[in-house]
């Protein structure tokens, strides 16, 4: 058991309905992490699921810098690294 969430599950792999559909539950931890100290936003980033980032980036609770994965890392940084530069850009505005 790795502690993904199943706003982690559906995000990494893309499931935009699933994404959604959690989302607008009203107890949804948008920034829980897994085991790693990863969050959805950072599995999405690393699988390239850029719709789903965007997803995740309207959630008024959304954390993009202060979370850190396993390598110290928090979204920003992983999307640098990955070359996302569409993502850069929705993370800084």
């Amino acid at each position: 058991d790795k502690g993904h969430t199943p706003l982690i599950i559906a995000a990494s792999v893309g499931d935009e309905k699933i994404v959604v559909l959690l989302l607008n539950h009203r107890n949804i931890d948008v920034n829980a992490e897994c085991k790693n100290g990863c969050t959805a936003l950072m599995y999405t980033i690393a699988r390239g699921q850029n719709k789903v980032v965007e997803l995740l980036l309207r959630h008024p609770k959304i954390d993009i810098l202060s979370l850190k994965g396993a390598k110290g890392d928090n979204a920003l940084i992983r999307a640098a690294k990955k070359g996302y530069f569409d993502v850069i850009e929705e993370l800084l505005y």
